[in-house]
Order: C-alpha cells, then sequence, then structure tokens
C-alpha cells in the first residue's frame, strides 16, 4: 500500500511538475475582445481576438480556447508573435477546433497569455461569450 502511494505521489509532483508555468509576479490583466460573428459551426478558423493592456516586453501571445460547458473538451489554440499590434488574426492557430454543436448553445471563454522572451506569463487576460 506504501508502494503504491508513493508511485502516486511521485506521479503526481511529475505531472504538477511539468504543468506548471512561471508566472512573472507583477503579471497584469489583459483585455481580450472576440466576435462569433462570421464564424460558422464547426469551423477550425479562430476568430481574431484582440488583446489590450499588454507589457512592451510581450514577445508572443499563448491562446487557448475553453468550453465553459465541457471544460475537457480540448478546442486547442496555439502561440503567435506578437507584431505590436495587439491582433491576433482569424485563423492564426493550426491547433484550434471550433465550437461544433448540435441544438445547444455553449459558453465559450478565450485565455491569453502574453509571454516575454524567456517564456514567462506576463500578462493574461480572457474574454468569454455564447455560440452560436
Amino acid at each position: 500500500m506504501k508502494k503504491a502511494s508513493l508511485a502516486v505521489l511521485c506521479a503526481l509532483c511529475l505531472f504538477v511538475g511539468c504543468a506548471t508555468e512561471k508566472v512573472a509576479p507583477n503579471a497584469v490583466t489583459l483585455g481580450v475582445e472576440y466576435s462569433w460573428k462570421g464564424i460558422t459551426n464547426c469551423s477550425n478558423i479562430s476568430p481574431a481576438i484582440k488583446v489590450t493592456g499588454f507589457p512592451k516586453a510581450t514577445k508572443n501571445f499563448s491562446v487557448r480556447l475553453v468550453d465553459v460547458n465541457v471544460p475537457t473538451m480540448n478546442h486547442g489554440g496555439g502561440t503567435i508573435p506578437n507584431d505590436g499590434s495587439g491582433m491576433i488574426p482569424s485563423g492564426a492557430f493550426d491547433a484550434y477546433v471550433g465550437p461544433c454543436l448540435t441544438g445547444s448553445t455553449h459558453r465559450f471563454q478565450f485565455i491569453v497569455k502574453a509571454l516575454d522572451e524567456q517564456g514567462t506569463v506576463i500578462g493574461q487576460g480572457s474574454a468569454t461569450q455564447s455560440f452560436p
């Protein structure tokens, strides 16, 4: 029993250690805006996302889509270089799976993180909307 508990504890520590990310103590809150307008059901083209309030040191944006109603569903996202405009263009992510619903409405949340050159999170924000 002790060996099994120790093995589970070690596996958990490894998982948590791999899943953690470095967040700067002075990380800011980002403004995030998007619209589903023009995005069809079951489309794998992400909507354009506007990010505001990001620090000058932002090298990349990390983006993830979460279905608030079914958070275990992986809708993907990705990382995109910051061009300074705060605009993430529509269709920017290869690993994106858009909402595909039949007869129901779900709430979806885009989570955006601003990353510095070392990959440290220096800002984070989100926006949630219903689809369709």
